[in-house]
């Protein structure tokens, strides 16, 4: 569980040391009443005069304060609400786009880039032949055949005009 309610006051001296604990005590019981306060809202209980009562008796808070935790708790599931469409609209976007380059014969050579440690030890083309693409087909099923027609059709059906169609059976 991440506390939410914690002092960030760096007290010193004899009055510091009395404060930093009370302070402590406070964030601790503040982050209990946020804990059940949460309980209660995903068990579907709404803020409710009898839930406040059960929540003074058990804590000892007064309702001020027990308001304002709520408050913040629903501040907080708000913004975690807000966070999570904006995370899903990126992580839909990129789908999306990773869909556009599958269709499209984009392969990830293309589309990420890659380090120059890394694409040295590529296999480099004949100066001849610089200007060709070449596409590579890999199978480690047991009907590799299948694989492999169905993989150059895949590559056939990109658009992309490649010299070379490397076939490869992996077991």
């Amino acid at each position: 569980m991440i506390r939410t309610f914690e002092t960030k006051l760096h007290l010193s001296g004899h009055i510091g040391v009395r404060l930093d604990a009370v302070f402590g005590e406070y964030a601790a019981l503040m982050s209990r009443a946020e804990g059940l306060l949460l309980a209660q809202v995903k068990a579907g209980r709404g803020w409710t005069g009898d839930l406040k009562v059960s929540f003074y008796r058990q804590l000892g808070m007064s309702a001020t304060h027990l308001d304002m935790a709520y408050r913040q708790l629903m501040a907080k599931l708000s913004s975690v609400a807000e966070l999570a469409k904006e995370n899903l609209k990126d992580a839909t976007a990129k789908i999306a786009s990773k869909k556009v380059d599958i269709r499209d014969g984009r392969t990830d050579a293309e589309t990420f880039p890659v380090s120059t440690e890394i694409s040295t030890r590529w296999l480099v083309p004949d100066n001849d032949k610089a200007g060709e693409r070449k596409a590579f087909a890999f199978s480690a099923k047991k009907a590799w055949r299948s694989k492999i027609k169905s993989d150059v059709a895949a590559i056939a059906g990109t658009k992309i005009a490649f010299a070379l169609i490397f076939l490869a059976k992996l077991c």
